[in-house]
């Protein structure tokens, strides 16, 4: 799948045109392989002194601050998608109907909600996201940490959420 462009004005260009935000790179399509993704750019977030982590923002600079906080999708456009710390955006920020599916469906899967995550990725009835996990054998929600305060205990909850994922070939 190919991106479409997203114009946005960007806070650094001086020129004052229109600029791509991000990059034309496609996210992966299974839910398994974006969570991947998603918690590595979590780490790098974590790690860095540009972004800070609130699960409850989405890609949110803190003004005059010098800092973004970013949640688990706000990482992803952070680092896979190239945003500007200093631009706030949101699923909706995208042009792309299948970019904010993946994004938003990365909100939910954060928070174990398996069976709505993949109702958003596949663009499917929740009802029917529901028949495929339990066909699949794969619970529909699981239970997870709070980010905010148990970060590493999170992130296993979330690998564990992967690999029920790669088993069931989501």
């Amino acid at each position: 799948m190919t991106l479409q462009a997203n114009m946005m004005k960007s806070p650094d260009n001086e020129s004052g045109k229109w600029v791509d935000v991000y990059s034309n790179d496609a996210l992966p399509e299974q839910l398994s392989e974006l969570m991947r993704i998603a918690l590595k750019d979590e780490a790098k977030a974590f790690r860095s002194t540009h972004y800070k982590i609130d699960m409850d923002d989405w890609h949110t600079p803190l003004l005059g601050q010098g800092v973004c906080e970013v949640c688990l999708a706000g990482a992803v456009m952070a680092y896979e998608l190239g945003m500007n710390p200093n631009m706030n955006a949101s699923p909706g920020t995208f042009k792309d109907e299948g970019l904010q599916r993946k994004l938003s469906a990365l909100d939910e899967i954060r928070q174990g909600n398996i069976d709505y995550a993949i109702a958003i990725m596949k663009n499917i009835a929740i009802s029917e996201a529901c028949d495929l996990l339990v066909l699949l054998g794969v619970p529909v929600a699981m239970e997870v940490c709070e980010h905010s305060r148990y970060r590493l205990y999170w992130r296993r909850d979330m690998f564990k959420i992967v690999r029920v994922l790669e088993k069931a070939g989501l």
